[in-house]
């Protein structure tokens, strides 16, 4: 192993450890909960989940970030509503989910992803589903 892989697995690590230390909430942590979604699906899904967010064009694109953040705010307007108690966001390609629940907890669903992936999503904090 060459010095600037140590280095991209210190970093690596780095990553991991800072990730790790913040609960995965949209509510209360929401920058930090994208950033470890986005840590696990990449630098291309992150950016498609921040351009949603920004320009609003699509934000009733199911299975978004974005979408998720509008089923919290419209379960928050009405915490008596009857709808549904989670949402779930897609991950690259729609390969991983996470489910949001109505309190802003994400967690990762273990049927749609293989070993690495589960335990990449366990590294950074995610509750495993």
């Amino acid at each position: 192993m060459n010095l600037s892989q140590e280095q991209s697995i210190e970093s690596e690590n780095q990553i991991e450890q800072r990730l790790l230390l913040v609960a995965k909430n949209l509510i209360s942590n929401f920058d930090q909960t994208l950033e470890a979604m986005g840590y696990i699906e990449g630098a291309g899904w992150l950016e498609r989940q921040r351009d949603i967010l920004t320009n609003q064009k699509e934000v009733s694109l199911p299975t978004s970030v974005a979408g998720a953040q509008k089923f919290l705010e419209e379960r928050a307007e009405d915490e008596e509503s009857f709808g549904p108690d989670s949402y779930c966001v897609y991950g690259q390609g729609g390969f991983h989910r996470y489910w949001v629940m109505s309190d802003g907890e994400v967690i990762f669903d273990s049927y749609y992803a293989q070993g690495q992936e589960i335990e990449k999503a366990k590294r950074v904090g995610f509750k495993i589903r």
